[in-house]
């Protein structure tokens, strides 16, 4: 029990240690920025017209293909320390063993999905102002936001989650794919950084991070890419108005992802069988 203790207790410090760094600091700070660039004009819609609502700011600014991008390409910095080897590793891995070494990373990434997507609720909290509701309506302004054509620079509400969903719904849906893709992408960070090296790990994991943009800036015939890009899952896509294709529902994705997870999974697990862990990367032997 001991061990288990000082073996969890060693995840929790490398989660502080890294997220207290000025990398997680940084993340933190442009998580801000681009929140106050599209959430500053639905506070002030609210205020204007002294209105509270629901604080779902979450589900609706996954709608925005630029926040998509930085917000990709910050989960891709967020995970830019894999596959975490340093100069405690060696004597880490001497004492527990490469597996068990290798299953503490990746819970460490799915804890740190997990807080990179509660700080980015809490920060859209905090620019909702003073005009928060926490009854679960959608109320006057999302409904507003919904069917108003004067409302261009707020953010887009598409109707139909409105009444697929309740507040409470969407922003579970949202959190929870949200987790799950973050930490996809780490699990396939770690993947490329221990077969190859980290420099090819962020190389494909920016890609991965750019595509949602890219398609819904390309040729309106390749646009489809868009729903079959696991970055772009964490908004509601397949209610929204430029959902064309047909791709994957909710309960699809959540299969996709946990599928490729656990694939991730078991190749990581051997992989590190088979790899000389060298401090920076995991070179084969």
């Amino acid at each position: 029990m001991n061990k288990l203790f000082s073996y969890f207790r060693s995840i929790c410090y490398d989660i502080c240690s890294s997220l207290l760094s000025p990398r997680g600091i940084l993340i933190v700070l442009a998580l801000l920025f681009f929140n106050y660039e599209y959430l500053t004009p639905l506070k002030d819609f609210a205020a204007r017209y002294d209105v509270a609502f629901f604080p779902a700011s979450l589900v609706f600014i996954f709608y925005e293909l630029r926040f998509i991008l930085v917000f990709g390409l910050l989960t891709v910095f967020l995970f830019g320390e894999v596959p975490y080897i340093n100069e405690r590793t060696k004597y880490t891995i001497l004492r527990i063993g490469k597996r068990k070494w290798i299953v503490g990373k990746m819970i460490q990434i799915f804890l740190t999905s997990v807080i990179y997507m509660l700080t980015e609720f809490f920060v859209t909290l905090v620019f909702c102002g003073r005009h928060i509701s926490f009854h679960d309506e959608w109320g006057k302004v999302w409904k507003t936001l919904s069917i108003s054509a004067e409302t261009d620079n707020v953010l887009w509400v598409p109707r139909n989650i409105l009444i697929k969903y309740t507040p409470a719904e969407a922003l579970v849906r949202v959190f929870v794919m949200g987790c799950l893709v973050v930490t996809m992408i780490g699990l396939f960070m770690l993947f490329l950084a221990l077969l190859f090296s980290p420099i090819i790990s962020l190389t494909f994991s920016g890609i991965v991070a750019v595509l949602p943009y890219v398609a819904g800036n390309t040729a309106y015939h390749y646009s489809y890419i868009f729903y079959f890009t696991p970055a772009s899952w964490i908004g509601i896509i397949e209610y929204s108005r430029t959902y064309v294709y047909g791709g994957p529902n909710s309960n699809e994705m959540l299969c996709i992802l946990g599928m490729i997870m656990m694939v991730l999974v078991i190749c990581n697990l051997f992989i590190v069988d088979r790899i000389d862990m060298m401090e920076s990367k995991g070179e084969l032997e």
